[in-house]
């Protein structure tokens, strides 16, 4: 039970830091995205 909380734990842990990068990624993707099309109009 202990080992089976403790991996659950990780893969929270590892899924949330996921998302915290993803999140920071796709905000300088559309910073970048955004910077561009104004540049076009």
């Amino acid at each position: 039970m202990t080992s089976l909380g403790s991996c659950s734990v990780t893969v929270i842990t590892l899924f949330v830091e996921d998302l915290h990068a993803s999140k920071s990624f796709y905000e300088e993707a559309g910073g970048h995205i955004w910077e561009i099309a104004q540049q076009l109009m």
